[in-house]
């Protein structure tokens, strides 16, 4: 089954729901491998794997990492990484595609994972090599083309708040739709204080009483908690616009 998924990889001709149908199949094997006995059991919650980026020196090999890892930075604000981990990873690129698509886009970068970086090795196995540091980041700034992940930044809920998404509803009855309008969501998630202690569900905004010019701003939402400070009061989350 690995084989045939690599060497799907490899050559790109497998269909995006070809792809996404053996992603699938392989869930168990690449998110629910049993952890090392002697590793401790941090949290419960999704993990994704990395690989310390090999030395460029190295080029002549970066086709055959490129088949099931993709790279990926760690956000320089992530200043607690232990001495001599660096910021440039590997992702498993199965790994990370099974869950985009298990969770949708927007959930996905919602979600926080908890990122085990493993040594640098040329090993296609290289999760059974050694965890050299753990830390708790969320998926940002992806660049895909079409339904494959290129690359990602890994950023921290420290700096970054605790996101949760927008879920918009009411879009069969809004009144600037109904007149021709088209609806532009400006925002499909916030980020939440990093003080935050309980877990937010789905923020719900209506949108069936908008016409055409009006919009959704942070505080016409009914949430008690306080939002990251780039976001203002005033910042626009959806707007109806005239086709």
């Amino acid at each position: 089954m690995w084989e045939m998924l690599l060497t799907g990889l490899r050559t790109r001709t497998v269909s995006s729901t070809a792809w996404k149908r053996l992603c699938s199949t392989v869930a168990d094997t690449t998110v629910g491998r049993e952890p090392k006995p002697d590793a401790p059991e941090v949290s419960t919650q999704p993990r994704l794997w990395a690989m310390e980026r090999v030395d460029k020196s190295k080029g002549d090999l970066s086709k055959h990492v490129k088949a099931w890892r993709f790279p990926a930075c760690i956000d320089p604000a992530i200043d607690w990484l232990p001495e001599g981990v660096g910021r440039l990873v590997y992702l498993d690129k199965l790994q990370v595609h099974q869950q985009f698509w298990k969770l949708g886009e927007v959930a996905f970068i919602c979600t926080p994972f908890l990122l085990d970086i493993f040594e640098r090795t040329w090993d296609k196995q290289y999760e059974k090599s050694r965890v050299v540091a753990s830390l708790e980041v969320y998926p940002h700034l992806m660049n895909k083309k079409g339904d494959e992940i290129i690359n990602l930044t890994l950023v921290s809920p420290r700096h970054w708040g605790k996101r949760c998404c927008l879920h918009y509803f009411g879009e069969e009855n809004c009144i600037g739709i109904k007149k021709g309008g088209i609806l532009k969501k400006i925002l499909t998630y916030i980020a939440l204080d990093c003080d935050v202690k309980v877990p937010v569900a789905n923020i719900n905004v209506d949108v069936s009483n908008l016409d055409i010019g009006e919009e959704i701003s942070i505080q016409d939402l009914n949430i008690e908690i306080n939002v990251t400070s780039n976001l203002k009061p005033e910042t626009i989350i959806c707007k109806v616009l005239p086709q």
